[in-house]
């Protein structure tokens, strides 16, 4: 289960205001179609003041992803109190993005002038990423020689409308359906073992839910908005902080869950929601109990270095 918030993925390099502007814009004119809330994904040089906007103005989860070498990033958040928001701080490599497509799913994607980031032989591979994020992707690309296969690719194989051009680059609109999560989390494939066959997602305006396809029978549950905890840990989460994921981890004492670990936990900012309550696989813990114990477990797994993370949970079959 996910819960509600709007869902929206930004890819940006260098920016101007009044490009900052025209994609919030953008943003907004799309955020009206829906009728139940979402989370917004910031990558690349939007600065703090305007992801931060974006986090006030639509109420939704806001998840950054950039490199905050200097931490100015996060210490204008957790100044303003923003609890809405996410902060990945890390360049993303060509893989990151693909494993980010296919663990996680965005209602609306936004990306502009990104693939001067990364290698121009991987330029193919990050735009079938891109376009595999979720169902509804602008693309501002500059209008270069280097890059006119990026766009003939969208044009002629993704149907892709130009919405807006000028001399520097081009807008389009990509209007894709996302049906299936090809991840449970970061590092297990759906169809891992003979536990889960795959997962179908179920996107509109009002709703949205997953169905997971067992061996044995079909489990539907609604989505929550945010990203997956094991995501913000796989990309060097940095906010919230610390104590601000303890906090909210502590809020489950006493809750009923079958199987509470870093994978089924959502991650919405300053709040943290807890998914797979009463995995039927495990109906003999039923009556399971999160105790302060399991808490700080999981809290010292978060602050773990990342292959440390990794290793640890696959010796202990956690993920």
């Amino acid at each position: 289960m996910r819960r509600l918030y709007y869902t929206i993925l930004i890819l940006a390099s260098s920016i101007s205001a009044t490009d900052l502007s025209e994609i919030n814009s953008l943003a907004s004119l799309y955020l009206k179609k829906y009728h139940r809330p979402t989370t917004i994904l910031t990558f690349g040089a939007f600065d703090e003041q305007f992801t931060s906007h974006i986090a006030q103005q639509h109420q939704s989860v806001v998840v950054v992803l950039k490199k905050d070498s200097n931490q100015k990033t996060k210490t204008y958040y957790k100044k303003n109190c923003i609890e809405n928001i996410i902060l990945l701080d890390k360049q993303p490599t060509t893989n990151d993005l693909k494993i980010l497509s296919e663990s996680e799913h965005f209602d609306l994607v936004l990306i502009k002038n990104i693939f001067s980031m990364f290698p121009q032989s991987d330029w193919l591979n990050i735009t079938h990423s891109i376009l595999a994020m979720g169902n509804d992707i602008i693309i501002s690309i500059r209008n270069s020689e280097e890059l006119t296969s990026i766009h003939t690719e969208l044009k002629e194989n993704h149907q892709a409308e130009a919405i807006k051009t000028t001399s520097a680059e081009t807008t389009y609109y990509i209007k894709k359906e996302k049906k299936l999560l090809n991840r449970s989390h970061w590092v297990r494939l759906a169809h891992t073992g003979d536990r889960v066959k795959k997962y179908t997602i179920h996107s509109t305006h009002t709703q949205k839910y997953i169905v997971k396809h067992y061996t044995q029978c079909e489990c539907k549950t609604s989505w929550h908005a945010g990203i997956n905890l094991f995501t913000f840990k796989a990309l060097n989460g940095i906010y919230p902080t610390p104590l601000m994921l303890h906090i909210a981890l502590q809020k489950h004492i006493g809750m009923k869950h079958t199987d509470y670990k870093i994978p089924n936990l959502i991650l919405q900012g300053a709040k943290i929601i807890p998914i797979d309550h009463d995995d039927y696989r495990l109906s003999h813990h039923q009556n399971r109990r999160v105790t302060p114990q399991i808490i700080e477990k999981v809290f010292n797994q978060l602050q773990l270095p990342i292959d440390t993370f990794m290793n640890n949970l696959i010796k202990m079959r956690l993920i």
